[in-house]
This record gives structure tokens, C-alpha cells and sequence, in this order.
């Protein structure tokens, strides 16, 4: 085995994927905004707020992959 394809089998095995093979950035997986009790009255009413999380759920098994609150996925899923 060569150095290019051990690094592609480590890289692929630390993604996490659904029982249907599908990894967070699969078009098939969704992510879903989870907010405050603040954040639901604020979207309620229309108005755009930061969620406090985001769960990435596969559409075809409806499981969730990875849950993540960090900053660069709340500020791309607003």
C-alpha cells in the first residue's frame, strides 16, 4: 500500500457516516438548527437568529452524525 492511499484510509476512517455510508457534507444530510427558548420566539416572529446548535441528520435513515456548535458552522447554517 502506498503512503497516498494509508493517508486516504486513516482520513476516511475518522469521518463519521450514517449506516448508509453518507459523511456530513454528503448532499443527502441535512443539518438542522437547534435554538435557545430566545432563538425560537426570535424565528417565530421572522427574524433571523444564530442557532445554538447544529445536528446533521441523514435524510434517507433519519440519524444523526455529528452534532457541532462551533463558530464557522452556526455562522454557515444562520
Amino acid at each position: 500500500m502506498s503512503e497516498n492511499q494509508a493517508k486516504s484510509n486513516l482520513v476516511k476512517s475518522t469521518v463519521k457516516t450514517c449506516r448508509d455510508g453518507f459523511d456530513r457534507h454528503h448532499h443527502m444530510v441535512t443539518p438542522v438548527a437547534e435554538y435557545s427558548g430566545i432563538g425560537w420566539f426570535l424565528v417565530t416572529f421572522g427574524i433571523t437568529t444564530r442557532p445554538s446548535k447544529i445536528k446533521y441528520t441523514c435524510r434517507k435513515c433519519n440519524e444523526v452524525i455529528e452534532e457541532s456548535s462551533s463558530k464557522e458552522d452556526l455562522d454557515n447554517n444562520t
